[in-house]
């Protein structure tokens, strides 16, 4: 619906028949009930966002060692330049970080601080 930029209605006219477009109706009713869809109007007056903490991963590189860690990363024999944070990336990164006033910020990604 996105990429081809349709409207709930255009979606409702494009259905097969009409047992489709009843049972889309429903599904979007719902959907909109539950807040899963919000109209592009009513976002900024529906949510607002407190986000308390947030984890940069500096690089995939990691040896898959430590018993405490569940991230999914490479291993150091599989890694390359393009699996590590940039310096100018990680300013973009830490400047909207700054703007979304969290609480904390949390380098990782292996030792990010070697």
């Amino acid at each position: 619906m996105e990429e081809m930029i349709l409207s709930v209605e255009e979606i409702y006219k494009n259905a097969f028949d009409y047992e489709d477009e009843k049972y889309l109706r429903i599904i979007f009713e719902k959907l909109l009930a539950y807040d899963f869809l919000v109209p592009v109007d009513k976002v900024a007056s529906t949510f607002t966002y407190n986000i308390r903490k947030i984890s940069i991963n500096l690089t995939y590189r990691c040896n898959l060692k430590c018993k405490h860690c569940c991230v999914d990363a490479k291993h150091v024999s599989e890694f390359t330049e393009e699996d590590e944070l940039d310096t100018e990336l990680l300013k973009k990164v830490r400047e909207k970080a700054v703007t979304l006033k969290s609480e904390q910020i949390v380098l990782s990604g292996d030792k990010p601080m070697i």
